[in-house]
């Protein structure tokens, strides 16, 4: 009785341990990234991003307003294959939408301005045909986005279409569904081809083990997995956190505010691409 209850404890602490550690095959991708000091894949099965990579990626970037509880700004990256390419070539385009803490009230339309780009660019790229998905950077700005589209939802027809487009399941949607029950056949059809918003940090989370303590920020992943070349530590980092760039937001001008923002959302979509350049590669 007591060697068999023994062998079960010791095989029951062996299987946290190796849950722990994410041991597969007999290695352990979290301590093979503290020896050499570099990102190893955990491979684990998820829905957090599409096993194939899109022709088009969306990335919908945001920064919120604490103060007076909106959108200070935001960018749309788009990257779509060349139809010509022969080395993975892109055409990438950034919207920017900012609107400064001195704005009134009555003035504000930055996300009656956000709302109507997603939908024409999203309707769009549906009739095409084309694969799509959407992402973000962190849970975070996921909820953002999901509350600037619900609020404008009740008051824009086009803002509860793009909820369709991008929700997945959500309480939003079904809540919304009341408000606008005649959808003209573009809109079914865009609510029918709908892409869904991948969350970048978590998925890289779980599938990353990163020479780290801790739950690792995106600005630690980006600088993981990112060259050298392609991000400058000192530069690029406070690009990439919320608590800074709003900083930032609040004393740049306009023409400088845009360029930080446009180089925040090459910043976030190339993090992407190498997270999934480490994916193939293993």
């Amino acid at each position: 009785g007591s060697s068999s209850q023994s062998s079960f404890e010791a095989n029951r602490d062996k299987k946290r341990l190796n849950n722990l550690l994410k041991i597969q095959n007999g290695v352990s991708p979290l301590v093979e990234s503290i020896l050499t000091q570099q990102p190893q894949l955990i491979r684990e099965r998820s829905r957090d991003l599409p096993l194939n990579e899109e022709k088009v990626s969306v990335v919908i970037s945001l920064l919120h307003d604490p103060y007076r509880q909106k959108l200070g700004a935001a960018s749309v990256l788009i990257a779509s294959r060349k139809p010509d390419a022969i080395n993975g070539d892109l055409d990438i385009n950034t919207k920017i939408f900012i609107e400064k803490p001195d704005t009134r009230q009555e003035n504000s339309k930055i996300s009656s301005d956000l709302v109507d780009f997603l939908y024409s660019t999203l309707n769009q790229l549906s009739e095409s045909g084309v694969s799509v998905q959407t992402y973000v950077v962190d849970q975070q700005e996921h909820y953002q986005l999901m509350e600037v589209l619900s609020t404008e939802a009740l008051s824009d027809r086009k803002a509860s279409v793009c909820l369709r487009f991008l929700a997945d399941n959500s309480k939003d949607l079904h809540t919304l569904e009341s408000l606008r029950n005649e959808y003209s056949v573009e809109d079914k059809f865009l609510a029918k081809r709908a892409p869904r918003v991948s969350v970048i940090l978590q998925a890289i989370r779980k599938h990353v083990a990163l020479p780290l303590p801790g739950f690792y920020k995106f600005s630690e992943c980006a600088a993981a997995l990112l060259s050298n070349d392609q991000f400058d530590a000192k530069k690029d980092a406070d690009l990439l956190e919320t608590e800074t760039l709003y900083q930032k937001w609040r004393t740049l001008s306009l023409p400088d505010l845009q360029i930080l923002l446009e180089r925040r959302s090459v910043l976030i979509f190339q993090t992407l691409k190498a997270f999934r350049t480490l994916v193939v590669s293993n």
